[in-house]
């Protein structure tokens, strides 16, 4: 399933990926992802990157996946061709199964990003949103991120 979209939802287009003299590069675990993922765009090179704990800028969910292509194989990177992503980034009411490993949940608490881009309900630098409900398998889930100054 990775993420449904309930209700909701912006979805921004067009955010580069990382690239290399043109070429897609994978050589950090930061520059790959799964649909549901949370990322962030790096400041600096401002290209797309899975978010971490101490996340503090714009955050949205990814909507490809994009991962180490080998060979000849590039179904397996949704950016490939186009070297662009794109990224839920409005208020959406969600259900995904895209959380971190061993992490449990509660309805109504807060939920932020833990170190692999991962939704968790430990407490850290950035709120995203707030658990609505409890699958065996999945949560339902606001993704509103609250931004601090």
């Amino acid at each position: 399933m990775s993420v449904k979209i309930l209700y909701g939802a912006r979805i921004a287009p067009s955010y580069s990926v990382p690239t290399s003299g043109g070429v897609a590069v994978w050589n950090l675990d930061k520059y790959k992802w799964e649909v549901g993922d949370v990322l962030t765009v790096d400041p600096t090179t401002e290209m797309l990157e899975k978010a971490s704990d101490t996340s503090t800028g714009p955050v949205g969910l990814a909507q490809e996946y994009r991962r180490e292509v080998t060979g000849t194989d590039y179904s397996v990177d949704q950016t490939y061709a186009s070297l662009k992503g794109s990224l839920i980034m409005g208020e959406t009411y969600l259900k995904t199964d895209r959380y971190a490993s061993g992490a449990s949940f509660t309805a109504g608490n807060s939920l932020y990003i833990d170190a692999d881009g991962l939704v968790t309900e430990s407490v850290n630098s950035l709120v995203i949103g707030k658990v609505m409900e409890v699958g065996t398998s999945d949560i339902t889930m606001l993704f509103s991120p609250q931004y601090v100054a």
